[in-house]
């Protein structure tokens, strides 16, 4: 089944991206109450097409994750969640100069041995600035920007948090699974838990959100 997903999504059953999917799929039909999980086959997004898998066949696998993470990560998710919602909400109109279409498509023709040239990250970025930043500034290691998830919400015991990821409400609205959400909670409270927001999903701030959403907006 893996491999026939992956065939599917990205044309080459051999490529792999983030995760294994069958095993997410399966995961996430198990968070929908009994209702929606036998429905889930009907509504899965991977149902429809998610990518043009000519323009990975056969390509570098660097150049196939760039294409990938332009179509699956950086809108959704990077541009999205960490830009626009943080800087709208706080009256900022962010810009992002790198996501110039004529920059991303000169990006996709540079060979994949000048992108990342011995383990040095974001190379020729760094060659052409090294004239005009300090050094301290060159050398630096990459580091990511992670907003707390759900489980920093979780310890720190909010009531309204609580409340909208309460058993009670979970099967009251009737569109998760309550004691899957409950055996989630318990694992994303646990003393080494952590989510690497890179590749893993929060699944628990999906549901968070969802059940904001349906305070504000009533029953679906």
């Amino acid at each position: 089944m893996e491999r026939e997903l992956r065939e599917k999504i990205f044309g080459d059953p051999d490529f792999f991206y983030e995760r294994n999917l069958y095993e997410f799929s399966e995961l996430k039909s198990s968070l929908y109450s009994s209702a929606l999980a036998q429905s889930y086959n009907e509504f899965s997004c991977l149902n429809n097409p998610l990518l043009d898998t000519s323009k990975i066949t056969g390509r570098h696998k660097f150049h196939q994750r760039s294409y990938c993470d332009f179509k699956l990560r950086i809108s959704d998710h990077l541009v999205a969640d960490h830009g626009d919602r943080p800087g709208f909400a706080n009256s900022i109109e962010a810009r992002y100069p790198f996501l110039d279409i004529n920059l991303i498509e000169f990006a996709a023709s540079i060979p994949p041995e000048l992108h990342l040239k011995n383990s040095i990250e974001k190379y020729i970025l760094r060659k052409a600035a090294e004239k005009r930043l300090p050094a301290e500034i060159m050398n630096r290691e990459k580091f990511a920007f992670v907003a707390p998830g759900s489980p920093y919400l979780l310890r720190q015991n909010i009531e309204w948090v609580n409340d909208i990821l309460s058993y009670n409400t979970i099967k009251k609205q009737g569109y998760f699974n309550p004691d899957a959400i409950e055996h989630l909670k318990k694992e994303y409270m646990s003393e080494n838990f952590s989510i690497n927001q890179t590749f893993d999903n929060d699944i628990l701030m999906i549901v968070l959100t969802f059940g904001i959403f349906l305070e504000h907006f009533g029953k679906l």
